[in-house]
């Protein structure tokens, strides 16, 4: 099932000025800018003084005189989505990519873009969504801070299990706009402990059976333990609970527990109301971002880059600028990482 790209809701019809644009045909664009999606932006321009048609192509980047293939016209706006063909004039921006799925999973869409780049184009980003409010204020739009890693930091992994296209059950994740699944095996994005964790998971999935598992949830906390969190369609499930015991017994792994959680409801939410059950050790994972420690539970929402998320916890802090006297309501609080961090700061935290 393939899904086209969502026009903007009541936008109005276009009059088919771009009708000699068509699904399949190639076209060759100057790419001016990116958009919301990390996709190359340029425009091809349209008789008879109609508005300039806007082409959206994946994995091209600002610069680049890129052949596209059109996929899908809009209906509504003067706008068309392309898959990127060659590349006639690349970008001086442009790196090799690190991961084997990149390009197909939908995960990261500026992979090939330098990191020094990445962080202009979304200071970029900042200064056109919110610069003239921050301009009103007396606000300079800040340099965005870069990441100390910018691979192998993402704390938390996220898996649809099923069969790839060849038949083969993966760890894995939708191939964007489809339900096509794309083997996460190799990425790089993630901590390597989750890597190896997916890795052997995906392995005795295969020798084991799967039986109603839909989804997996991987996490690593700053000592390299994993808690993993098997997401299923069925309560008694005995493929499920073996598949968790065995994942359980993996001390090599650094497998701090195993979890179990009921989500049997259609859609593609990953968790749903059920319970987590622990199938084997423990039901939460502890971890250290900056000062404060940390009690994560299997489905708790935390910053999935940890020392960032420790510089942003810092940064909160030196811009309460607190008194001793001061009472701090934090709003929204999640598992209270800010809250913790400006405790010792402040008279009391709520």
């Amino acid at each position: 099932m393939t899904r086209k790209p969502r026009d903007a809701a009541g936008a109005p019809p276009h009059a088919h000025a771009h009708a000699r644009v068509r699904k399949g045909e190639r076209v060759e664009l100057e790419l001016g800018r990116l958009d919301d999606d990390g996709a190359g932006v340029g425009t091809l321009p349209a008789p008879d003084g109609a508005p300039a048609l806007e082409v959206h192509v994946a994995r091209a980047l600002p610069g680049e005189r890129v052949q596209a293939r059109v996929d899908h016209v809009s209906p509504h706006r003067p706008e068309a989505w392309a898959t990127l063909v060659t590349i006639t004039r690349e970008s001086p921006t442009r790196v090799p990519t690190a991961c084997v799925p990149f390009g197909h999973c939908g995960g990261c869409v500026l992979q090939h873009l330098g990191y020094p780049a990445q962080l202009e184009a979304k200071q970029a980003e900042l200064a056109r969504t919110l610069g003239p409010a921050l301009a009103a204020a007396g606000v300079a739009v800040p340099a965005v801070a870069a990441s100390p890693l910018t691979l192998g930091y993402r704390n938390k992994a996220k898996y649809v299990v099923g069969p790839d296209r060849a038949g083969r059950l993966v760890l894995g994740s939708y191939l964007p706009r489809s339900h096509d699944l794309v083997d996460m095996a190799g990425c790089r994005v993630i901590e390597p402990v989750l890597e190896t964790a997916a890795v052997a998971l995906t392995t005795l999935a295969r020798d084991k059976g799967a039986g109603s598992l839909r989804h997996v949830v991987l996490r690593a906390n700053a000592a390299g333990r994993v808690l993993a969190v098997l997401v299923a369609a069925r309560a008694r499930d005995p493929e499920v609970a073996a598949l968790g015991a065995a994942l359980g017994a993996r001390a090599d792994l650094g497998i701090a527990g195993v979890v179990l959680h009921l989500h049997a409801a259609a859609g593609d939410a990953i968790f749903g109301p059920g319970p987590f059950v622990a199938l084997a050790g423990a039901d939460a994972l502890e971890d250290v971002i900056g000062e404060v420690r940390l009690h994560l539970s299997a489905g708790a929402f935390f910053q999935v880059n940890r020392d960032q998320a420790a510089r942003l916890y810092a940064a909160v802090r030196a811009a309460a600028e607190l008194r001793a006297t001061d009472h701090v309501v934090e709003l929204y609080a999640g598992v209270a990482g800010i809250s913790l961090t400006l405790a010792s700061a402040a008279a009391r935290v709520t």
